[in-house]
């Protein structure tokens, strides 16, 4: 079904270049094959002169593969027909895309087919879109983890974007409530949020948070928005959880002096 699934994504993101969009972004793991160390060694002509044929950025999720066989869950962006930025996976999913403690636990790789071996990325680096800033990319779940987020912001950035796949959810309320912590990360950092979901739910979020269009789930569209950057730190962007530690120590110095 992979050539299936590449004619369709050719054909919506040309539907989207009719409305002369900058940015054009495909889900988690969108493409189908797996490219080899694609800002060393390129990416495949078909998509790179589909890239030129949008005149737009182009960002989609893959696996990749580094120079020394590790697998990485990854997004990609394209311009003029080429690579120019690579995102792998910081926060892989236990018993998902790998098994923690494989030593210990070796038997679970015979217990499930499903489990993955992917290496985690490690950079925190923010892709840039030609006026329009500075992005983070978030890939499948990390967007429920708070601190992890913020190490994108705590120099600079002007929006996120989140790649991820819900489909194991099916139609169940999980996708929903995946879709809620993205308004949450949006909050604390005070930057808006474009969400692609291959089964849904897609959506844009400004930057407090406010859901500005979503596509339902399991709904097959395009999702236009006009995104306004907002540049510059929140508070918790700064200075994380310190709030949290601030008031625990006050809790705790409460309870020595009531002692």
């Amino acid at each position: 079904m992979a050539q299936r699934h590449l004619a369709l994504y050719e054909q919506m993101s040309l539907a989207a270049a009719r409305h002369r969009v900058q940015l054009i972004i495909w889900p988690e793991t969108a493409y189908p094959y797996v490219l080899e160390e694609p800002l060393k060694e390129g990416v495949p002509p078909g998509l790179s002169a589909l890239q030129e044929r949008l005149g737009a950025a182009l960002l989609l999720g893959l696996v990749a593969r580094r120079q020394e066989g590790q697998l990485t869950n990854s997004a990609l962006l394209l311009e003029n027909g080429k690579a120019v930025f690579q995102y792998d996976k910081i926060h892989l999913v236990p018993f998902g895309e790998y098994v923690p403690l494989r030593r210990v636990l070796f038997f679970v790789n015979k217990l499930s087919q499903v489990v993955g071996n992917f290496s985690p990325g490690r950079d925190y680096s923010l892709a840039t879109l030609r006026g329009h800033g500075k992005f983070a990319v978030l890939i499948c779940y990390e967007d429920i983890f708070p601190g992890l987020v913020r190490k994108f912001f705590r120099r600079a950035g002007d929006f996120m974007v989140v790649l991820t796949n819900d489909g194991w959810f099916g139609t169940t309320g999980g996708p929903h409530q995946h879709l809620g912590f993205a308004a949450l990360r949006a909050v604390e950092n005070r930057k808006p949020l474009l969400r692609a979901a291959n089964t849904g739910v897609s959506a844009v979020f400004d930057h407090t948070g406010r859901l500005l269009r979503s596509l339902p789930l399991a709904e097959r569209g395009l999702l236009l928005a006009e995104l306004r950057t907002h540049p510059g730190q929140s508070f918790y962007s700064q200075w994380g959880d310190i709030f949290v530690y601030l008031m625990a120590l006050a809790s705790l110095l409460m309870l020595l002096k009531k002692d």
